[in-house]
């Protein structure tokens, strides 16, 4: 298997992902190794999606041309808000960002949003799995492989700064 396995996945349920790294874990164990695991959670992450950024993705990246990329963006960036409490509303205001949550859509285009990150991830030989806005960073490594732990470093580095360069912000990560 090669050292750098990438995996961005919205067909499955997060407890599928969280079976990935486990079993990932756990065959790095039968071999005798320690695995390092750094989990990411994007913070309002939804919200953050840049139109212009996904609309100009469609076509470069996943091939969705003519009708089905106007149909995109209209669907992205002719959405509107309002916030309601009890029987007052505030003015109608259209979304400056964003992808819709609770839809079937929204953690595909997220997703899609989210596909560039593989090749900032690929250059560092991490391991990952990603589920919507969560993603976990692991290696695994031998006693003797100490200084691999700074390619997981490195990583958290680059993606880090890939999400600040797309409106993204990660919330502190945690280490296991």
């Amino acid at each position: 298997m090669h050292p750098h396995l990438a995996v961005n996945d919205v067909s499955h349920s997060t407890e599928t992902a969280l079976l990935r790294v486990v079993n990932d874990i756990q065959r790095a164990a039968g071999n005798g190794q320690s695995t390092a695991l750094l989990a990411l959670d994007t913070s309002s992450a939804f919200d953050a999606v840049d139109h212009a950024t996904l609309t100009d993705l469609a076509p470069t990246v996943f091939g969705i041309h003519d009708v089905a990329s106007d149909w995109l963006r209209f669907f992205v960036t002719e959405r509107t808000q309002q916030i309601a409490f009890g029987s007052e509303k505030s003015a109608v205001f259209p979304c400056a960002s964003g992808v819709p949550q609770g839809l079937v859509l929204g953690p595909i285009l997220f997703g899609m949003y989210m596909s560039p990150v593989n090749d900032v991830i690929f250059q560092d030989y991490v391991q990952y799995h990603q589920f919507a806005d969560d993603m976990q960073l692991y290696v695994s490594l031998n006693s003797t492989d100490i200084g691999t732990l700074s390619d997981i470093e490195s990583c958290a580095s680059d993606v880090s700064r890939w999400c600040i360069e797309n409106a993204l912000h990660a919330s502190e990560p945690y280490q296991d």
